[in-house]
């Protein structure tokens, strides 16, 4: 979670064995059990042969004798931790002291021990509630189970955050994708049965890589497609394809050459490099991702929403959130739309065609001319051209009145 925090303090923290790294997850996770109400840590990918850090997710900080809640410098404390730094939001990162025999002894190239003092990274994540706690243990559970559910559920509109799964609206997410989001559970079981995955095998854990792999395939938005046709893969994935042996390796296990994921089309046309990247926690959730998605198959991205909107109760919600956009875009059409002509034709000039642009928006948005929302787009348009000339006009009186009254004034200095 906290990636390798120290590195810049001077601090070693190789990588441990899987005797050492057992031995003291125990350890740590019976210390956060009497300072926090819920501990948990997600499932570590099979086969590892070596670990960089302790990983946890806690809630419901335990009230002490003083009254107080947990915080992080108890933490501190208890863990005898000598470094601690806060990495991103809810995670913060402790160096713990250790013996040389509880790691593995394998000091990255270029490190070394200058007092033979080595240490353990713990990485401590608070989640807001038990329930935000076991969904983020499931994003990271298995290591890049998630990232390889995330590029089947991509295609079909779904996308998962930090705190659920979501739909996206197709009209929205080219324009604003935090908007485009309809959150439709924060409950993993519901996750993985709505991805047609067996809850009990998730719960019982794997063996090997190979039995997460086979697992995933038994998704019924696995299209083995998606990940053979090249466009599929966002700048995230390719990144993350060079640097994680468990994404990689489910490649090699499909059989595509991961060298050419994403780089080369159909057309033998070189892809644009200047995708957007994913998100932004351990693996980047959180930023901006592309929309990059190969042709679908099997069941479509339409029977999903239908399904989604059915099965999560979100009907009411995603059609309020359609309409609310449809409208918002409506009133920018107008206001922008009468803005720009009035510029164009040389009636106004930008500031003040902006004002009365703005004024038009606010009595739309205040309800004096719904009608604009039930007409088609060529009405709009007689719409915008009426609006302009109605500005035009009251330009021109604006002028006359304000001549006819300096001729006045003129007239009645002159008498004087």
């Amino acid at each position: 979670m906290g990636g390798s925090a120290f590195s810049n303090q001077g601090v070693l923290t190789p990588r441990m064995s899987p005797e050492a790294y057992h031995r003291l997850k125990t350890k740590y996770h019976d210390i956060l059990k009497g300072l926090y109400g819920y501990v948990v840590t997600p499932p570590e990918a099979p086969g590892k042969t070596s670990y960089g850090d302790l990983d946890y997710l806690v809630a419901e900080p335990i009230l002490s004798k003083k009254s107080k809640l947990t915080t992080m410098e108890d933490v501190k404390v208890a863990f005898g931790a000598e470094y601690m730094t806060a990495i991103a939001g809810a995670t913060t990162s402790f160096a713990v002291p250790l013996e040389l025999e509880e790691n593995s002894g394998e000091l990255e190239e270029g490190e070394e021990r200058e007092d033979g003092k080595t240490y353990a990274q713990i990485d401590v994540h608070v989640c807001p509630s038990p329930e935000n706690m076991w969904w983020v243990s499931f994003k990271h559970a298995y290591g890049d189970l998630w990232s390889i559910l995330g590029i089947m559920a991509r295609t079909k509109g779904l996308v998962a955050d930090e705190k659920c799964l979501n739909l996206r609206i197709r009209e929205i997410e080219d324009h604003n994708r935090e908007l485009a989001k309809v959150e439709l559970t924060k409950s993993v079981n519901e996750t993985l049965e709505f991805f047609g995955l067996d809850v009990g095998k998730y719960e019982k854990r794997f063996g090997s890589v190979k039995e997460v792999y086979e697992f995933l395939t038994e998704s019924r938005f696995f299209e083995e497609r998606s990940f053979t046709k090249k466009k599929f893969a966002n700048a995230s994935d390719r990144s993350k394809i060079g640097k994680r042996d468990m994404l990689k390796g489910w490649f090699d296990f499909l059989g595509v050459d991961v060298i050419l994921v994403g780089k080369v089309l159909e057309g033998g046309q070189k892809e644009a490099e200047n995708d957007d990247v994913t998100d932004g926690g351990k693996d980047g959730e959180g930023v901006q991702e592309d929309r990059a998605e190969s042709p679908e198959e099997g069941i479509t991205r339409e029977q999903v929403l239908e399904e989604a909107l059915e099965r999560f109760g979100k009907r009411e919600g995603y059609e309020k959130k359609v309409n609310s956009w449809r409208r918002n875009l409506r009133v920018e059409m107008v206001a922008r739309g009468v803005a720009k002509k009035l510029i164009d034709g040389g009636h106004n000039g930008p500031r003040s065609a902006r004002a009365k642009s703005s004024k038009l928006r606010k009595q739309i948005n205040e309800g004096e001319m719904d009608e604009i929302f039930d007409m088609t787009e060529e009405q709009v348009q007689m719409f915008i051209q009426d609006r302009v000339n109605e500005i035009i006009e009251s330009n021109a009186n604006n002028t006359v009145s304000n001549t006819y009254t300096g001729s006045e004034v003129a007239a009645v200095s002159g008498s004087g």
